[in-house]
């Protein structure tokens, strides 16, 4: 019997599977405005083992699994009227459908690259409008939501329990209340079940109060109702849905039908990436594309997140994934060895004590690690290999990692082996370089052939054998010693931090060489080993110019880049560069000039002036040379000041406010801050800060400029007005 840990009760307990009764769940699915990133797609690895144990157990499935695409995904969000397919459409000069449809789609094919089960019903919220509008009548005429202009909200107050699954009691909630989001609301806490829309709005939908759209939590009761009834058994989700989505969830379909609808809450741990919950605003997510680009076998990620318990956070890295695609092709490997020896029909393993200890260790709360080191140890294990396969077959049922070939496979091993005795024959014929070249087809396909005594054997390249295994990367700067610092090479090293808009890193990598005029330069860039863009573009610069590609696994915050750089710059001189900055003149000549002056820590083309830290201007209009601060598109400093001052807080994962931080570092230690006058360069667009939408870009500013004044307000007297 399959047992679970319920987040509402906080037990472990089992899961109700009375015979001749369907099993019903319902998962939180994705708003189709971009790709799922991994740590999305880890909840949904949950939800499918779950299935799977039950279906290996016996019970019959009715999985339903929504589809947003109505692209409000935060309370916030939602009461200023933004939609977030809305904003991709724009974005991308498409109507919201096809951005929902296209979306929509990538989001089946990388459930299918995962070998998740499809589910019996993928409800869209657009096509379920009329019962959510049911839905929001009944909570109103039952006094449970109130109308204000045309808005519905459910008023929490009317339900005793709200705040039962997540630990925000209501109590708390008023205790901690800050500014309310929407005047309309009686109480600040108060979510919206539907929202008026506003004039000019694509996605809305008539109602007796007036055109509007729903609300979050809404379609996923009214959904969950019409699939699957006023009660089910298992409601998934990740744990950021636990509150408010969930929490609203249950006040407003207890509230509905008067009763208990959701048996058990389960809910997946946060995905890490640089010890962080993997998120695209913080850029540091990883998707099924980013796997295929580097030549990774999605399964692998499967594989990684069944070594993990789904309550625990799991961190991830190229390392770790690169381990699980070795650790998964290795098992393959040794399953392929045994595949031709199948038991005969008349065989069963139904009593088998591996079978029977495996089933009982992945019910007891996904313990899928153990399941995984059952496996190999069967593979390892004495018994006779007529039976492993079929034990194998059997773990792979709940395992889902395809662990046996199936027929598409086969034949295009089939078409392998052919190869092979072609090459054999060639070998028997002593043509050796028609043999060699053979077995490097073979190898171009993502094979390995192994000669030994007994014979030819085949394998599928492990990724430390592919193009991009053997490429060297870094995952963080920890991975660099800070002293002694190189030594010096050259007079300057140009340092650029690589984004996902590569024509932009090539335009002010060429003004960099068409206009430095020192032979004595270096010029480094940080790229992320799936931008294959870049090292070709390397390769056709001319030999004589000095410049490198450090790869990354993946992108990296902006403190931890700049800090990977200044740990690789061998110039006397360090030049960080925004990408978005074009060269019209040699500025490496009037920059080391500046810093001749040893009394200057930091100079640049754009200097800020500030009298209180919480507003700074261009100090350029003052017609004064010190500053206090220099803006990152173009800052320079000795290399050697570093085992002075140190290295760039890594805290700031987003570019914005890191030179002011930067600045003030060195300001403490006793350095000035200079503007280089006439430096003759060009800013273009800023493409990162243009591809994020308002909200993002005011929430990552904030929160690092918080942190800049957490540290530097308490220190008035670095400012160049208090000298």
């Amino acid at each position: 019997m399959l047992r679970l840990y319920d987040t509402l009760t906080g037990t472990v307990k089992p899961v109700n599977t009375t015979e001749n009764r369907d099993v019903k769940i319902y998962t939180c699915g994705p708003t189709v405005y971009r790709e799922s990133h991994l740590g999305n797609l880890r909840s949904y690895l949950m939800a499918d083992w779950i299935k799977r144990i039950l279906i290996n157990n016996g019970s019959t499935v009715i999985h339903v699994k929504n589809i947003t695409d109505v692209g409000h995904m935060r309370q916030e969000l939602l009461e200023r009227g933004e939609d977030k397919v809305i904003a991709a459409a724009i974005k991308e000069g498409k109507t919201p459908k096809e951005i929902s449809e296209y979306y929509t789609n990538i989001f089946f094919e990388d459930e299918l690259a995962l070998n998740i089960l499809q589910a019996d019903h993928y409800p869209k919220a657009t096509d379920h409008i009329n019962e959510m509008l049911s839905l929001i009548e009944s909570l109103v005429y039952k006094g449970y939501a109130y109308e204000v202009e045309g808005n519905i909200y459910y008023d929490i107050s009317k339900f005793p329990n709200y705040g039962a699954l997540s630990g925000n009691i209501y109590s708390n909630l008023i205790k901690g209340s800050r500014t309310e989001v929407d005047k309309n609301k009686h109480h600040p806490q108060d979510f919206t079940l539907w929202k008026s829309a506003e004039k000019g709005r694509t996605l809305k939908w008539p109602s007796k109060w007036g055109d509007g759209f729903p609300g979050w939590h809404i379609e996923c009761s009214a959904m969950s109702f019409k699939y699957l009834g006023d009660q089910f058994d298992i409601h998934t989700g990740g744990v950021d849905n636990i509150f408010p989505h969930h929490e609203g969830e249950i006040a407003q379909s207890e509230s509905y039908t008067g009763g208990k609808v959701v048996d058990m809450w389960v809910h997946g741990a946060h995905l890490l990436s640089d010890g962080i919950k993997m998120s695209k605003s913080e850029g540091n997510s990883y998707t099924i594309q980013t796997l295929n680009e580097l030549n990774i076998d999605p399964l692998a990620f499967r594989y990684l997140c069944a070594t993990t318990k789904y309550r625990n956070r799991l961190n991830f890295s190229l390392n770790s994934i690169k381990s699980s695609q070795r650790a998964l092709q290795r098992l393959k490997n040794r399953i392929r060895l045994i595949r031709n020896q199948e038991p005969n029909n008349s065989e069963t393993l139904n009593n088998n004590s591996w079978l029977g200890e495996f089933n009982a260790k992945i019910s007891n709360d996904l313990d899928l690690a153990t399941g995984l080191s059952l496996t190999w140890k069967v593979i390892k294990s004495e018994i006779p290999s007529r039976y492993k396969l079929q034990l194998i077959k059997e773990f792979d049922k709940v395992l889902g990692l395809n662990l046996v070939p199936d027929q598409i496979n086969q034949t295009i091993e089939s078409n392998i082996y052919s190869k092979i005795e072609i090459r054999s024959n060639f070998k028997t014929s002593e043509e050796f370089n028609k043999a060699d070249a053979h077995r490097q087809s073979i190898q171009d396909l993502g094979y390995v052939v192994e000669d030994t005594p007994e014979g030819t054997t085949i394998r599928e390249q492990f990724y430390s054998e592919t193009e991009f295994g053997k490429l060297e990367s870094i995952s963080s700067s920890s991975e660099l010693s800070q002293y002694p610092l190189n030594t010096n090479k050259y007079d300057v090293t140009f340092c650029l931090a690589g984004s996902d808009f590569t024509s932009d890193l090539i335009r002010c990598i060429n003004s960099i060489i068409n206009f430095t005029q020192t032979t004595s330069y270096q010029i480094l860039v940080l790229n992320k080993i799936s931008n294959t863009a870049l090292p070709k573009f390397i390769k056709s610069i001319d030999q004589k110019i000095n410049i490198k590609a450090i790869n990354t696994d993946h992108g990296l915050g902006e403190g931890t880049s700049k800090n990977i750089l200044l740990k690789s710059s061998e110039g006397s001189i360090i030049i960080l560069l925004d990408t978005s900055v074009e060269l019209t003149t040699d500025i490496s000549k009037p920059i080391s000039t500046t810093l001749m002056d040893q009394s200057v820590g930091i100079t640049g083309a754009f200097g800020l002036k500030t009298t209180d830290m919480h507003h700074f201007y261009d100090g350029a209009n003052e017609n004064v040379k010190e500053m206090d601060a220099i803006q990152s598109y173009c800052f320079a400093f000795r290399r050697k000041s570093i085992q002075t001052v140190g290295l760039m807080r890594e805290t700031f994962r987003f570019y914005r406010h890191l030179d002011l931080d930067y600045s003030f570092q060195f300001k403490s230690k006793g350095y000035k801050i200079v503007e280089t006058p006439n430096l003759s360069l060009i800013r273009h667009k800023h493409r990162i800060w243009e591809s994020l939408p308002d909200y993002q870009r005011d929430k990552l500013s904030q929160t690092n400029y918080k942190k800049f004044l957490e540290k530097w307000q308490k220190h008035p007297e670095l400012l160049e007005a208090n000298q």
